[in-house]
C-alpha cells in the first residue's frame, strides 16, 4: 500500500485545499513498467477466457486464477541465506498475474481486475478466515 501524507493549504481557514500525496516507492519509471505488464497480462488472460455470459467468463477467470497463480499465505520472510521467500507483490494483481504468487489480497485484486476488463461488477471484501485477515470477492453477473 502507499504511504499517503496530507497537506491542507492554508493550514486554516474555512476555504482550503487538501493536497494528497501518495508515495509507492518506486521510481515513476518501475511502477509505469509494471502497470504495462500487469495491463498486458490481463487482457492476454481475458481473452482467452469465454464470453457467452457473464457467469462463463467469471468462472474462467477463477479458473485461470487457479491454475496460473499460486497461493502464498505465509508473511513475508527471509530464509537462512537472507533470500525473500515471498515476492514483494504478493499482496498485489501483479504478484498474482505477472508472478504467479500472491496471499488474498492478490488474488482478489487480480480477479477483480478480471472481471472489470469484461465490465462485470466485482469488489474485494475483507474479512477472518481461522482467525486471520484473509481477502474474498463479491461478483454481481448479470442473469
Amino acid at each position: 500500500m502507499p504511504e499517503l501524507t496530507v497537506e491542507l493549504h492554508p493550514e486554516s481557514g474555512v476555504q482550503r485545499i487538501i493536497e494528497l500525496k501518495l508515495d509507492y516507492g518506486l521510481p515513476a519509471n518501475t511502477l509505469k513498467k509494471l502497470r504495462s505488464e500487469l495491463t498486458d497480462k490481463l487482457y492476454e488472460i481475458s481473452g482467452g477466457l469465454s464470453k457467452t455470459s457473464e457467469a462463463a467468463f467469471a468462472l474462467g477467470a477463477y479458473n485461470a486464477l487457479a491454475k496460473g497463480c499460486e497461493y502464498d499465505a505465509l508473511p513475508p520472510a527471509a530464509d537462512a541465506e537472507g533470500s525473500q521467500l515471498s515476492s514483494d507483490y504478493r499482496s498485489t494483481a501483479y504478484g498474482a498475474l505477472a508472478e504467479g504468487k500472491a496471499d488474498s489480497l492478490g488474488i482478489a485484486l487480480a480477479y477483480c481486475a478480471l472481471c472489470r476488463t469484461e465490465g462485470i461488477e466485482c469488489v474485494v471484501v475483507t474479512g477472518t478466515l481461522d482467525g486471520e485477515g484473509h481477502c474474498w470477492n463479491i461478483v454481481k453477473i448479470d442473469q
